[in-house]
């Protein structure tokens, strides 16, 4: 079973970027004057409009996942060689 506060600080680890960019997006918003709602609906309707923009932002995500779960592998064979190896290794990314 793991720690507890290790299983919380990876919780924080995941939920602190999301509230940061949370706060970027509403201080971006209240710095162009507009309404939030408005500002939702717009982002809404561009990205979920219709089939085709649907199709669109699933695309998207789809290559930003694989792109991370790569890098992701690529980080942890190589911390697993890092290990195995010692730390005179010369790390190949």
């Amino acid at each position: 079973m793991k720690n507890p506060k290790s299983l919380a600080i990876q919780i924080a680890f995941l939920l602190i970027p999301i509230l940061i960019s949370l706060l970027f997006a509403a201080l971006l918003v209240s710095a162009v004057g507009r309404d939030p709602l408005d500002v939702v609906d717009a982002l809404w309707k561009g990205a979920f409009k219709d089939s085709r923009k649907v199709g669109g932002v699933v695309n998207f995500w789809i290559r930003a996942f694989l792109v991370n779960v790569s890098r992701w592998h690529t980080n942890s064979l190589s911390i697993i060689r890092l290990c195995k190896y010692g730390h005179n290794m010369k790390i190949v990314y």
